[in-house]
């Protein structure tokens, strides 16, 4: 009967060995092949919190508030990349991540809504930022890599642009390092307007001219840098140079002035007299409109 007793035990000794090999996992295997070691040099500042930032997991209103969400707290905007290492690899006995089976990593099953998630989807399923976190996940989730460079500066192109009412055109987004690299970084940086009703911008660095002649500026930020577009709606039609060549100029800011007017094709109102000058003055501080 003793001889038969070490049978059970070898039989549960392969089950594990094939678990831990990939035969009774077949999603971990196959995890493992989609990203091989080779494709694995992803950086945790360089890679990883460009996806948090662009994508809103550390923003005030998600994982970035003061306590953060449903336990899992990231730092503002990405301004502490040891403490969000931590938090992402660490805390929770580390059941974010998942080295074994990447694709069963909470990190991305959440954020692509694969698992029911407060913030709702924030990443395509399968689509380039999952690739690029479960690549990290796969390779060691590690901090830094040999010869990691650092970013130095972010550039828009264009930085000057005209548009007509109407028109679109689309931002490019570079980041340049410490090594000389320039990477295209505009499907991962977020954008503003400071008048969106005049030129409006969305997710993908889409500009969007208003009906109304003016200007604004778009703001691009990428890792806590910033760089901006500065966009001008002229009214339609031209006006002789000569017009603002022939303006008067007492001082530096009239010829600021004619400048702009000029770049936005306004042509100045003629000099009013002393007693209409009086009464619109007037008229405007009391609340009254003009006779």
């Amino acid at each position: 009967m003793n001889r038969h007793r070490p049978i059970p035990v070898l039989v549960f000794l392969f089950g594990v060995a094939a678990c831990l090999g990939g035969l009774g996992h077949p999603a971990g295997a196959l995890a493992q092949a989609a990203w091989p070691a080779e494709e694995a040099g992803v950086s945790f500042e360089l890679d990883v919190m460009p996806i948090l930032t662009a994508r809103g997991c550390n923003m005030g209103a998600c994982h970035g508030k003061a306590r953060g969400q449903n336990g899992f707290q990231l730092s503002l905007l990405g301004f502490d990349p040891e403490f969000d290492y931590a938090a992402l690899t660490k805390e929770a006995r580390g059941r974010r991540v998942f080295p074994a089976a990447p694709d069963r990593s909470l990190l991305t099953l959440k954020a692509s809504a694969r698992l029911a998630h407060g913030g709702g989807q924030r990443i395509e399923p399968s689509g380039r930022d999952e690739q690029t976190l479960l690549r990290w996940i796969a390779s060691g989730m590690p901090r830094r890599l040999a010869d990691e460079p650092k970013l130095e500066s972010v550039r828009v192109t264009p930085t000057e642009l005209r548009m007509k009412p109407g028109d679109s055109l689309a931002m490019k987004v570079e980041a340049v390092y410490s090594n000389g690299q320039v990477v295209d970084v505009t499907a991962r940086s977020s954008y503003q307007s400071n008048e969106s009703g005049i030129v409006a911008v969305d997710d993908t660095g889409l500009i969007q001219a208003g009906p109304i002649p003016s200007e604004a500026t778009i703001m691009a930020r990428y890792m806590g840098l910033i760089a901006t577009c500065n966009v001008l709606i002229p009214l339609a039609g031209e006006v002789p140079a000569d017009l603002y060549a022939g303006l008067p100029r007492h001082n530096f800011i009239d010829d600021l002035v004619w400048k702009k007017l000029q770049s936005l094709g306004i042509t100045p109102s003629a000099p009013t007299d002393d007693s209409r000058f009086l009464r619109r003055r007037l008229s405007t501080s009391s609340a009254r409109p003009d006779a």
